[in-house]
């Protein structure tokens, strides 16, 4: 049986696409009232040197149908 997200819950993995410094440490989905969205996590410090986790949420992106099977 496949997961399925519940309403207002979400995951973050470790990235293993990350191909440069700027790029999330950490990367997942939520999905808020039936809607799934992006999350991308940066590690980072604060001033006083606490370690804590920065987020960016951003609209899921329409995946371009190009008529191939694959």
């Amino acid at each position: 049986m496949a997961y399925e997200q519940k309403d207002k819950s979400g995951s973050l993995f470790p990235n293993d696409k990350k191909g440069n410094d700027k790029a999330p440490d950490m990367t997942g989905t939520f999905t808020l009232n039936g809607t799934k969205w992006n999350l991308a996590g940066w590690k980072t410090k604060s001033k006083e040197g606490k370690p804590y986790m920065s987020l960016k949420v951003s609209e899921p992106q329409a995946k371009e149908d190009d008529g191939m099977p694959f």
